[in-house]
C-alpha cells in the first residue's frame, strides 16, 4: 500500500490544476450547486431534500420542487433585475442526505460545515483504491492479510519491527480488486497495477494554473522535514526517506504557509483549508 501511494504522490508532486470561478449572479444561477445552499449532486455525501426554497434579493420567494425547476425559477428572476447586485439565499432549515443519513440543517454555518466535510472527502480520495481483504508476501516467504487499511499496516509494521535489517518491501498478492477512478475492476498482476498508476498519473499532468513557489518543506511521519528549491530535489528527498522506512504508511504533509504563483500574482496560502478551496476551484 504504501509504495502505491508513494508512487502516485511522487508522479503528481506539486500538479495543481485550479481556475476561478466568476462571481456573475446571472452567469452562475445555472452552477447553483456551487453557490449558496448547495444544491449539489455529490453521489451519497451531500443531497439536499426538496422543496427548497430561497429569498431573493428584493425580499420574494422561490421554492422549487427540484434541483432543475428551482434553477430555472433563478435564473428568470435575474434576468428580470439584470441590476441586481445581491446574491439570494436558502432558506432554512432544510432536510439534507448527509453520507447516507437524513440531517436537518439549521443554518449556514452548518452548511458549511457539511460542503467542507464533502470537499475534503472528495480531495482525499486516490485514484487507486484497494479492495479488502488483500494480502502480501513478506520478504521470508510469509503472508499477511488483512480486511482493512489499519490492519494490513500494523501487521506489517510489526513484521519490520522484528525484522529490523530487511530492506526488501513487502509485495501485494494478486489477482486483487481494486477502486479505479471509482469502478471496480481486477488486476491479474503487477504489471496491471503499473499501467493504472501510469493512467492515474497521465491525468493529472495537466499545465498547471497556479504552481508552488519555492523553497517547499514537507513533514514526515517521523516529524522531520524535508526542504527543497524544486520539485526534483524534494521528490528525490522523500523518496529515499521512504526507502530508509519500508514500514512507513503515512503520507508526507505540506507546510504551511505557501506561496503559490496564481496568473501573474503570488498568492499565500495559509493552511489545507485555502489549498482545498483553490484546488476545487479548477475543477
Amino acid at each position: 500500500m504504501k509504495y502505491i501511494l508513494l508512487s502516485l504522490f511522487l508522479s503528481t508532486l506539486f500538479i495543481f490544476t485550479a481556475c476561478e470561478k466568476s462571481d456573475e449572479l446571472l452567469d452562475q444561477t445555472d452552477k447553483i450547486d456551487f453557490r449558496d445552499g448547495d444544491l449539489t449532486d455529490r453521489g451519497t455525501c451531500l443531497e439536499l431534500v426538496f422543496p427548497i426554497s430561497f429569498t431573493m434579493p428584493d425580499g420574494s420567494t422561490i421554492t422549487g420542487e427540484n434541483r432543475e425547476a428551482l434553477s430555472n425559477a433563478i435564473r428568470r428572476w435575474y434576468e428580470a433585475h439584470p441590476d441586481a447586485v445581491k446574491r439570494h439565499k436558502m432558506n432554512y432549515p432544510v432536510e439534507a442526505i448527509f453520507k447516507g443519513k437524513p440531517t436537518t440543517l439549521h443554518n449556514e454555518d452548518e452548511m458549511a460545515r457539511v460542503k467542507k466535510a464533502c470537499i475534503e472527502k472528495d480531495e482525499e480520495r486516490p485514484c487507486i483504491q484497494l479492495v479488502f481483504p488483500v494480502t502480501y508476501l513478506m520478504p521470508d516467504g510469509t503472508t499477511i492479510t488483512g480486511d482493512d487499511k489499519e490492519t494490513v499496516n500494523s501487521a506489517i509494521k510489526a513484521w519490520y519491527a522484528d525484522h529490523p535489517d530487511v530492506r526488501e518491501k513487502a509485495a501485494l498478492q494478486y489477482p486483487m480488486d481494486i477502486l479505479f477512478k471509482g469502478k471496480l475492476i481486477t488486476l491479474e498482476n503487477e504489471e496491471g497495477m503499473i499501467r493504472a498508476k501510469k493512467d492515474c498519473a497521465k491525468e493529472n499532468d495537466r499545465e498547471p494554473c497556479f504552481k508552488l513557489i519555492y523553497p517547499v518543506g514537507y513533514l514526515l511521519p517521523d516529524g522531520s522535514t524535508i526542504t527543497g528549491n524544486d520539485r526534483e530535489e524534494i521528490g528525490i528527498a522523500i523518496k529515499t526517506w521512504y526507502t530508509d522506512h519500508p514500514d512507513s504508511m503515512e503520507k508526507p504533509a505540506l507546510q504551511y504557509p505557501v506561496n503559490v504563483l496564481l496568473g501573474d500574482r503570488t498568492i499565500t496560502i495559509q493552511n489545507e483549508e485555502e489549498m482545498i478551496r483553490l484546488k476545487k476551484g479548477c475543477k
